[in-house]
């Protein structure tokens, strides 16, 4: 038995945290157990149910306003708790706080996962914070082992840098192929729920509610599209803080009664079924979870060119650089939607790596590893 304790951000809603419990999900609880250790005391998105599933739920605050506070704490945690791994699964090194305690207790094998990609975390944030991070680095060597979505993460993290490269291994984020293959029956019983007419022309798109994902662009060609496409209707999935500005400026540019946000669902792969087009204007990413998903449903895509190319499987994703503007935009959604959908979507993201039960089996094996290798004597 692996015992594994996965340290992230939140359990809320996102890439990553969906990411972790695709994983876990698939992972055999009679070869691996996972604990989760996160910054903050409070009900969780994902918390009923990693609890259901065995897993216990820690709170310490990597908070850098008390570091000694903050290092006694992990310190006090990693002598209470035996590990085999700590899987830090980040978006920035903002802080190395968990992967220095758990060298300091003598973890075995401590796992530095990359999500992200440069701009992707900082577009909206401190000098200070990328500052924090780039000098951070330079110390990942407080981790044993190193996971990227995409080599643009990898690079992120510094894992390529000339003189410090570290071997690190590409993760893909893996998806239940199945489950988001286009269904019939799914995409008339919820636009029906939703109120789309079969005639709708719906264009999607599912991500966090935040500066990075671009949602005003994505609005702003909306209205454009809207203004030749009458039966167009956007529907946006997610949450977050940009909730009310993404309202405001739908009302201010008259489509609002055009929009339709849904938060916080768990039923992504029926919707991915209603819409006809999935557009990701995204400032970055470190891989493009959603965007997977959707060419799994055999979706055409109109996506940026802050979108890794590792996330770009199938023929109907058209890359548009954002600089071309929003009705250059506007113009590729109504040109790919012409496309139709892929019904070798599925086949093609499973060939791709990206099926989960291969990602979660070939993370299992890791986790494993360790318990062999400990067994037999091998240090790290």
């Amino acid at each position: 038995m692996a015992d594994v304790l996965v340290a992230v951000g939140g359990m809320d809603l996102g890439g990553i945290e969906t990411f972790i419990m695709n994983v876990y999900r698939k992972i055999d609880p009679g070869f691996v157990r996972f604990d989760f250790l996160l910054p903050h005391d409070r009900n969780y998105f994902f918390a009923d149910e990693i609890r259901d599933r065995g897993g216990r739920l820690y709170f310490i605050d990597e908070s850098r306003k008390h570091p000694i506070k903050m290092r006694k704490k992990l310190d006090a945690f990693f002598c209470e708790h035996c590990y085999d791994v700590v899987w830090e699964n980040k978006g920035s090194l903002n802080s190395m706080a968990i992967l220095f305690a758990a060298k300091r207790s003598g973890v075995p094998r401590r796992i530095l996962h990359s999500h992200a990609s440069t701009s992707s975390v900082f577009d909206i944030r401190s000098a200070m914070n990328y500052a924090i991070h780039s000098v951070n680095r330079r110390r990942i060597g407080a981790a044993t082992d190193f996971y990227a979505c995409s080599p643009e993460a990898a690079d992120w993290f510094g894992f390529d840098r000339s003189g410090k490269a570290v071997k690190w291994k590409f993760v893909p984020n893996g998806i239940d192929v199945a489950r988001f293959a286009f269904d019939d029956e799914k995409r008339n019983r919820v636009r029906d729920a939703l109120g789309f007419g079969v005639e709708t022309f719906v264009v999607g798109n599912v991500a966090r509610l935040v500066s990075v994902k671009n949602h005003i662009f994505l609005l702003e060609s909306f209205a454009f599209l809207q203004s030749s496409c009458s039966k167009a209707r956007l529907l946006l999935v997610g949450s977050g803080p940009m909730k009310a500005e993404i309202i405001a400026k739908a009302s201010e540019l008259g489509i609002w009664e055009k929009v339709t946000l849904l938060e916080d669902r768990m039923d992504t792969d029926e919707l991915y079924s209603v819409m006809d087009v999935f557009a990701f204007p995204s400032k970055a990413e470190g891989l493009g979870l959603a965007l997977i998903e959707a060419q799994a449903a055999g979706l055409p895509c109109v996506v940026s060119k802050g979108v890794p190319s590792r996330a770009l499987i199938c023929e109907g994703c058209q890359v548009v650089d954002l600089a071309d503007g929003a009705t250059k935009w506007a113009d590729e959604i109504k040109h790919v939607a012409t496309f139709g959908r892929n019904s070798k979507g599925p086949e093609k993201v499973r060939n791709a790596g990206f099926d989960i039960a291969r990602v979660a089996a070939d993370i299992q094996a890791d986790f494993i590893r360790v318990t062999k290798d400990q067994k037999r004597g091998f240090g790290v």
